[in-house]
């Protein structure tokens, strides 16, 4: 799923970032990327929509720990031209499992839950990781 990838290859770029060993002091951020640009368009199978546009999500990193939400994002289907948003429901943390909505026209359309673990050792390699989607149509 095109979705899946997306978000995987999120997770994965930001962690590659920030994969250092933080004791104390957290490193706040946002990433932005375009989909449709930067990444192939997002294919929501409960619309039949590929979706282009930006989102933005805001991440902290501390103590070996990841946080995440969707702070906004906004993007257009193609075929049918409708304008979708995404926000997060509940942000996600290193061993997390994170919740986001998909919105067209005011109504929701999906939610999204997210199961995601990484293990990062004090050299700074990522060790374990697993990533799992449960897309849900409404």
């Amino acid at each position: 799923m095109k979705t899946k990838a997306l978000i995987l290859f999120c997770l994965i770029a930001i962690s590659a970032v920030f994969a250092v060993n933080v004791q104390a002091q957290a490193i706040k951020g946002e990433y932005q990327w375009i989909v449709g640009v930067d990444e192939p368009p997002l294919y929501l199978p409960c619309t039949g929509d590929n979706l282009t546009g930006t989102i933005t999500v805001e991440y902290t990193f501390m103590q070996n720990n990841m946080l995440f939400k969707v702070k906004k994002g906004t993007l257009t289907g193609s075929p049918s031209g409708k304008v979708y948003t995404a926000w997060s429901i509940s942000p996600g943390m290193n061993n997390f499992v994170a919740m986001y909505s998909w919105k067209c026209e005011g109504k929701l359309v999906a939610t999204d839950q997210i199961h995601y673990h990484q293990t990062i050792n004090a050299n700074g390699e990522v060790t374990v990781m697993f990533f799992r989607e449960n897309l849900a149509c409404h």
